[in-house]
């Protein structure tokens, strides 16, 4: 095996092995990490547009991933796909035949390429057997020039593949830490039952009513059971109300707080009623006498 196939197959096991790994890896880690919450988050937000509302972030990244993986693929099979030129197309691309002899392809079987050009045309033209023809010369002459050409020809197409290859590991990256930040920053699901605080509106009342059967939804009570508190599936409980009864109010609708959140931090209600009235304060200072007027009696 000589140098130049050698080196072509440096290139191809190199190219083999960074498109197999790099997007194997990116895709176990895009989902191991954000796998999950992206299904999980799917079944809570209800409908696809409120989950691509929600990931969006996430979901951006995971196209990056996609991207870059495809890039690095693409760029990597036209490296493994370069197949050698056949020996009369080299001796007609003079440029490419004139390379070859400059870096010696042939040593030290032909030192020009015309020496090689005319044995070649004679090994054509002459009976075979024919004891004058250098057969075995011009054969281990032309593996050889084989041989480069097809090193030269991965050698030009790795080049690229390299500088693609980085910016297809630059979008995986940037997708996976994009892809990380919207999955954690999202709404996290709610893992279990929680009692609610829902306040409604005119249209929530009506949507309340109509969607569970509950009459009065001032006494209605809620648990969240799935979805996302600023999308939850409701369990309602009151007067009226039909058995385990749901209703996933937009956010026109209803505004829904965890309980202890509103308990916490509860905010301002209506004023209450006047309370009684304090003690008197003491009297005021007594005025100056004034002067008596004298009243004249009956004659």
């Amino acid at each position: 095996m000589s140098v130049y196939s050698t080196g072509a197959e440096a290139y191809r096991d190199t190219t083999k092995w960074l498109i197999t790994l790099v997007p194997l890896a990116s895709l176990v880690a895009a989902a191991a990490v954000v796998g999950p919450r992206l299904v999980t988050g799917r079944t809570a937000a209800g409908s696809w547009s409120a989950w691509i509302t929600t990931y969006w972030a996430a979901l951006l990244g995971c196209i990056l991933v996609l991207a870059g993986i495809w890039l690095t693929v693409t760029r990597g099979t036209r490296v493994l796909s370069t197949a050698p030129k056949e020996i009369p197309d080299l001796i007609d691309n003079q440029g490419r035949f004139g390379a070859a002899f400059s870096a010696g392809a042939v040593f030290p079987y032909f030192l020009n390429s015309q020496e090689y050009k005319g044995a070649v045309l004679l090994l054509n033209a002459a009976p075979p057997g024919d004891p004058d023809i250098p057969t075995e010369r011009v054969t281990a002459a032309s593996t050889q020039l084989l041989e480069w050409a097809l090193f030269d020809a991965l050698r030009a197409e790795f080049g690229p593949f390299k500088r693609w290859f980085l910016w297809g590991i630059a979008l995986i990256a940037a997708g996976l830490v994009l892809a990380v930040v919207g999955v954690y920053l999202a709404p996290a699901p709610i893992a279990q039952p929680a009692a609610a605080v829902v306040r409604l509106s005119s249209t929530g009342t009506t949507a309340l009513i109509r969607s569970t059967g509950c009459r009065a939804p001032s006494t209605t009570q809620f648990v969240a059971v799935s979805g996302t508190w600023s999308s939850p599936v409701l369990e309602t409980e009151g007067p009226g109300c039909r058995i385990n009864a749901k209703w996933r109010p937009s956010l026109s609708q209803a505004q829904v707080l965890p309980a202890s959140a509103s308990n916490a931090n509860p905010s301002q209600g209506p004023p209450g009623p006047q309370g009684p009235a304090g003690p008197a304060g003491p009297p005021g200072p007594q005025g100056a006498p004034g002067t008596p007027t004298a009243i004249p009696g009956r004659g």
